[in-house]
């Protein structure tokens, strides 16, 4: 969850859930979930990678990498990028499926990235 909102009221949500769990009634009511030790913390809110990504990247260069990933082919990934990875990762990343899934991985995590500057 993204508690950061506007400079405006991004202190007010922390303070207001900081004092949610300064409730005795509210932390009874996690206990009964069997919710124990949960803390609020402090300090700035700590992005995931779509959130980020989704604040600081133009859709544009989203949509360009997206596209990229998915047409990039197994024999152009091993014409460019195979010959720098170590023994270890060649081992791990030699198979077409390998490469499939790594591409697929990419443009799923774009994808969730664009679907989060949509709702914005």
């Amino acid at each position: 969850m993204d508690l950061d909102g506007t400079a405006e009221a991004g202190p007010a949500i922390r303070a207001t859930i900081h004092g949610m769990f300064e409730d005795g009634a509210f932390t009874r009511r996690l206990r009964t979930f069997r919710i124990r030790e949960l803390d609020p913390g402090e300090g700035p809110n700590k992005d995931t990678e779509t959130t980020f990504l989704a604040k600081e990247m133009a859709t544009g260069r989203l949509k360009e990498a997206h596209a990229r990933a998915l047409a990039i082919s197994y024999a152009e990934y091993e014409g460019q990028v195979f010959e720098f990875l170590g023994d270890e990762a060649r081992r791990r990343y030699a198979t077409e499926r390998a490469w499939d899934e790594m591409r697929l991985g990419a443009a799923a995590l774009i994808e969730s990235v664009l679907k989060l500057q949509e709702r914005k």
